[in-house]
């Protein structure tokens, strides 16, 4: 092989070499926590624990867009139609998730969830309004109605139990002088619950003292 001929083999070498260099010059990689949507949960069931609600999504692309990226720019998706009452485990593909284009996904922790369904129930609870404050002098409160008198919650059935009675947001009746008639919210903080109905309307009758 003469010399001109290896010169130009060696120069071919390291234009490719260079061009690979510069091509990937640029790529960088980020694992970010993403939390998992749930789909297609058979109909009476609802996920109540999971071994992990989130997941640890590896992603590689050009460091421009990595910089840019952030844990709801990316989607993970289950889907629980074979869902069952009980223990389950559901295993996660990188086809489940969800990036924006120019990214690749390189890993996901953990792939396997063991999650806990539990069957859904409704019951219907009494609603009692919550009073502020004091009519005005020589006024007093007369009636409280609440309306509906009762609304349905859902839940899981150990759930429903643990709730008796629901109340309203407070109504304020300061200083008022006649019927104060209002729609109030319920106080769901804190609840385990759902409610269908999401305000109640709370009429508090006030009159005029007798002397």
């Amino acid at each position: 092989m003469n010399k001109d001929r290896l010169m130009m083999i060696y120069a071919v070498l390291l234009a490719l070499t260079l061009w690979g260099f510069v091509i990937t010059r640029g790529d960088a990689g980020i694992t970010l926590e993403v939390p998992v949507e749930f789909e297609n949960i058979p109909a009476g069931l609802t996920v109540t624990e999971g071994s992990s609600m989130t997941v640890r999504v590896s992603v590689s692309g050009h460091e421009r867009f990595i910089k840019q990226l952030g844990p709801e720019d990316i989607q993970v998706r289950a889907s629980l139609e074979k869902l069952k009452k009980g223990e389950n485990t559901h295993l996660l593909k990188h086809e489940d998730i969800t990036v924006p284009p120019g990214l690749e996904v390189t890993g996901l922790s953990p792939s396997m969830l063991h999650l806990r369904a539990e069957e859904r129930s409704t019951r219907k609870v009494p609603v009692t309004a919550a009073i502020t404050g004091l009519p005005a002098e020589g006024y007093a409160v007369r009636r409280i109605i609440v309306n509906p008198t009762a609304v349905t919650i859902e839940g899981v059935r150990r759930s429903l139990k643990s709730v008796d009675m629901l109340y309203t947001l407070p109504v304020d009746i300061m200083s008022a002088t006649g019927d104060v008639v209002t729609e109030a919210k319920l106080n769901m903080n804190g609840m385990p619950v759902t409610v269908q109905e999401k305000t109640v309307t709370v009429t508090v009758t006030i009159t005029k003292e007798k002397k």
